[in-house]
Parts: C-alpha cells; structure tokens; sequence
C-alpha cells in the first residue's frame, strides 16, 4: 500500500468507492421495490434514487400527472375521429368475397 504512487493510490480508492456505490444502490433499491408493495404510491413507483435523496418523487409525479393529461386528451380526439373509408370497406369486401367463391 505504502509502495503505490498518487494515481494507483488513487484508482485503487475510485474502484472501492464505486463498490461502496453500487452495495448502496443495491440496498436503495430493495428497499424501493419494498416500498412500492403495500404503501400508497400515488401512481408513481419508487426508485433507488428516490431512496438515496437523488431523485425527485415530486417531479415524477407532475411528469405522471401531466403524461396523463396528454394521453386522455388524444384518446378523446381519437374517439372523435372518424375512420378513413378504406377501413370502413374492409368488412365489406371481405363479405362480398366470401359469397363470390
């Protein structure tokens, strides 16, 4: 150990603390997933990240809210929308086929 230069000294500390890392993150996320069983998530899921103070929950849940927002107002307008006439053909021809044969 006292034989190692700055730079191995350093890159032997680097691996050591990205192991300590990766064990955190590992714990973060057991415990999100335990988390996410019987508490009320409120439509979001924890993550790790929400475990280790990195994560913004509240951001997500805006996200969520307004991801939403978005995707029932295109299933309304897709309600809305009528379909092109070749679909509306389709099981027309497909009758007019079989009584052909």
């Amino acid at each position: 150990m006292w034989a190692l230069t700055p730079r191995e000294y350093a890159a032997l500390r680097d691996v050591w603390l990205d192991g300590l890392e990766r064990e955190r993150y590992m714990h973060a996320s057991l415990l999100a997933a335990v988390a996410n069983g019987p508490l009320q998530t409120d439509g979001v899921l924890f993550v790790a990240d929400d475990m280790l103070g990195k994560g913004s929950r509240q951001q997500r849940m805006r996200g969520a809210a307004r991801d939403k927002a978005q995707s029932l107002k295109i299933q309304r307008a897709a309600e809305k929308a009528k379909p092109p006439q070749w679909i509306v053909d389709i099981p027309k021809k497909r009758a007019e086929s079989k009584r052909v044969n």
